[in-house]
């Protein structure tokens, strides 16, 4: 989806990026609920709108939980499903 979305600067931002945003932090502030202390992040191309909302959200829910941003858990601009996969190991 982030790679549909508008480059920063290019036009008005994509539908739902805000609720992205949202359900980013939302599914942070779960994982904690559930007991998890280190949530790492994989996100997509840092040049679209939608990332760096969904990147924003991320931080906004470790700071709502209490949790320290640890830089080492994020992985930027992962595009395809298996460099996904790969980043996580």
């Amino acid at each position: 989806m982030g790679t549909s979305d508008r480059p920063i600067g290019g036009g008005s931002s994509s539908r739902g990026s805000k609720e992205a945003m949202q359900a980013m932090r939302g599914a942070v502030q779960r994982l904690h609920a559930l007991g998890h202390r280190r949530i790492g992040f994989v996100n997509g191309g840092s040049e679209y709108n939608f990332c760096t909302l969904r990147h924003a959200g991320y931080r906004q829910g470790l700071s709502d939980a209490g949790l320290a941003y640890e830089a080492s858990l994020v992985r930027e601009n992962v595009r395809l499903a298996q460099d996904g996969a790969s980043a996580t190991r």
